[in-house]
């Protein structure tokens, strides 16, 4: 029996046979993607889909374990479509919001293109902040910024509109080919609270 205690709630999975540990199987090798077959590719495609579907249900529910108080849309002014010069620009605001919040920042990140094939940021913050202020440290465009309500889970409802979207961005591009792998969907920051797996 696995249990899983995300502090409001307890999930409790049995298994059939009992979870052996210290085992190693042996690593069989890897045949690349480009090399796979068109069936051994959809195959792929799948478990990938499957996988993000399992990883986002985690971050939902780690979501609800946090005290998150704002979720802010961070859009970029330029048609800023590469995920590199993004992800450099979202690093160098996340330094720049540190040295002002502290170091008990807390958040989790998801990033998607726009209709026009800019990529933009949705945000949970575990803090709250003047418009003008977190624009002002954003810089590179335009911000929104919502209130969460933590009473009688209202929390769920910015938590799964961020996830609805990144899941549905993730299965567009795997399914179409358009996914580059190395890329990540989402970022979360170090000192956010985690179940405890017993």
């Amino acid at each position: 029996t696995k249990i899983i205690d995300y502090e409001y709630k307890q999930k409790i999975i049995c298994f059939e046979k009992k979870i052996e540990t210290g085992k190693r199987n042996e690593v069989s090798e890897r045949t690349s993607y480009a090399a796979m077959t068109e069936e051994n590719k959809l195959r792929s495609d799948a478990r990938r889909i499957r996988y993000y579907k399992k990883q986002i249900a985690t971050l939902i529910e780690i979501a609800l374990m946090n005290d998150f108080k704002i979720m802010a849309t961070l859009t970029f002014s330029e048609n800023i479509q590469n995920y590199h010069s993004a992800l450099a620009k979202w690093q160098s605001f996340l330094k720049r919001l540190r040295y002002y919040i502290g170091s008990d920042m807390q958040y989790i990140c998801v990033w998607e293109y726009q209709k026009r094939g800019a990529i933009h940021f949705h945000c949970l913050f575990n803090f709250h902040i003047e418009h003008k202020i977190l624009s002002k440290i954003w810089g590179n465009g335009f911000i929104f910024i919502s209130g969460i309500n933590r009473q009688k889970n209202a929390c769920l409802k910015p938590i799964q509109y961020m996830t609805k979207y990144m899941l549905k961005t993730i299965q567009e591009r795997i399914e179409q080919g358009t996914d580059i792998r190395g890329q990540r969907f989402f970022f979360t920051s170090n000192n956010l609270k985690k179940p405890t797996i017993s």
